[in-house]
C-alpha cells in the first residue's frame, strides 16, 4: 500500500504540469512585436533579455524588450540554435509541453502581444502549461485576445553517459591486449 501512494504521489504532480504566466518567477521577458520568427532570432531576443536589453535591431526593424529581470540565480547560459526546436501550435493545443532537458521555453501569440521567454532550466516538474492566450490592447486601447501560435525549446541539456562510454573503450582495449597475446603465444 506505501508503494502505491508513493507512486501516485509521483505521477499526480506530473498530470498537473507546472504553470507558467508572464511575469510569474520564470519570466525572462518579452519582445514586441517579435518579429520575425526564426530560431536564430529568437536566440537574439533570449540573450538581448538575460543581458538586459529594452531593445534590439533585427533585419524586420527595431524591437522593444521588456526584461523582467529574473537573471536565473546569475547563472543563465546564453541560448544557441545549435539542437533547438519550434512547434506550431494547432487550434486545439492545451499549453502542456514537456521541457524535459530544456533550458529556455519561447512562446509567440502575435504581433499585438509578442514574444515571451521563460527559464525552465531547473523546474523540477518538466511539464509545463503554457497560456494559451494573452489579453493586451489594440493601439487604439481596445482590449482583444491573442492565441498562442508557436512556441519553441532552447539550449537541449547534453546527455551525459556516466562514464559508460570510457568503462566500454576500456574493456575492449583489454579484450584486444588479451587477444594480441593469445595469438602471440
Amino acid at each position: 500500500m506505501f508503494v502505491v501512494v508513493c507512486a501516485l504521489g509521483l505521477v499526480v504532480p506530473s498530470a498537473l504540469a507546472t504553470p507558467l504566466a508572464i511575469n510569474d518567477g520564470y519570466y525572462l521577458g518579452g519582445a514586441k512585436p517579435g518579429t520575425p520568427q526564426d530560431a536564430a532570432a529568437e536566440v537574439l531576443f533570449i540573450n538581448a533579455l538575460i543581458a538586459g536589453q529594452t531593445s534590439i535591431a533585427t533585419s524586420s526593424g527595431i524591437q522593444t524588450l521588456t526584461p523582467s529581470g529574473y537573471s536565473c540565480g546569475g547563472l543563465c547560459p546564453a541560448a544557441t540554435v545549435v539542437g533547438s526546436t519550434e512547434v506550431a501550435t494547432a487550434q486545439s493545443f492545451d499549453g502542456k509541453v514537456d521541457v524535459t532537458g530544456w533550458t529556455y521555453l519561447t512562446a509567440f501569440y502575435g504581433a499585438n502581444s509578442g514574444f515571451h521567454v521563460w527559464y525552465v532550466g531547473d523546474l523540477l516538474d518538466p511539464l509545463v502549461s503554457l497560456p494559451t492566450s494573452v489579453q493586451t490592447t489594440n493601439p487604439a486601447g481596445k482590449p482583444i485576445t491573442n492565441g498562442i501560435s508557436n512556441y519553441g525549446l532552447y539550449n537541449p541539456a547534453s546527455v551525459r553517459d556516466g562514464g559508460k562510454t570510457l568503462m566500454l573503450l576500456g574493456g575492449a582495449l583489454i579484450g584486444l591486449e588479451s587477444l594480441r597475446r593469445r595469438f602471440r603465444a
